[in-house]
């Protein structure tokens, strides 16, 4: 499957949401690569930071899961979206949580 592009955080979110603040010409991007059989690319990073987000309150709870049944359906004949970190996919929120209280060197 060829990835188009990969999607900034935000529009992971605002599509995810249909919100307004996505742009005439991103879904328009993203409906046509989905109907020209590409996908769009969802990093591991912005899995991360919307953990980041949900508990810090500034967007809904569910949105992650939302991602990655997205990202996880098989049925989703349009697969609008392509995790480029396919083991991320399959983690649950707290896998990806525990990348947020890692302690750096």
């Amino acid at each position: 499957m060829t990835i188009a592009a990969i999607a900034d955080t935000h529009a992971v979110i605002w599509s995810l949401f249909g919100d307004s603040r996505l742009s005439a010409a991103a879904r328009a991007f993203i409906a046509h690569a989905a109907q020209s059989g590409a996908s769009v690319g969802v990093s591991g990073m912005t899995m991360v930071e919307i953990v980041y987000l949900v508990e810090k309150g500034r967007i809904p709870r569910d949105t992650l899961e939302r991602l990655l049944r997205l990202l996880s359906d098989p049925d989703d004949v349009s697969r609008r979206y392509l995790s480029i970190t396919p083991s991320l996919k399959r983690c649950g929120r707290s896998i990806v949580s525990r990348c947020l209280t890692c302690p750096t060197a």
